[in-house]
């Protein structure tokens, strides 16, 4: 997953172009988390920060179907420096 900032110029939500590249654009000043489905079957989740773009290419003859945010807050950390983030590690869904 590709990550661009602000994404202003970007819809916001999930789209996918007429190749299968899939992109979500988180349009708000908060931590997200999101489902995405992968055309096989197989689901994953990822937190997005504000504002943040995800971009999703087709994949070992997959391609993204859908993504869409869930009301489950994403797991976060504090760095060295003060700045908050996404963990590595989220919740399941």
């Amino acid at each position: 997953m590709g990550i661009a900032s602000p994404a202003s110029a970007a819809p916001c939500g999930f789209s996918v172009d007429g190749v299968g590249n899939g992109t979500y654009v988180h349009c708000a000043n908060t931590f997200v988390l999101v489902k995405g489905h992968w055309s096989g079957g197989s689901t994953f989740t990822n937190c997005f920060r504000p504002w943040e773009i995800g971009y999703y290419g087709p994949d070992a003859g997959q391609r993204v179907v859908k993504v869409y945010y869930v009301p489950v807050r994403p797991n976060l950390v504090t760095f060295p420096n003060g700045t908050v983030g996404c963990s590595l590690y989220q919740p399941r869904l």
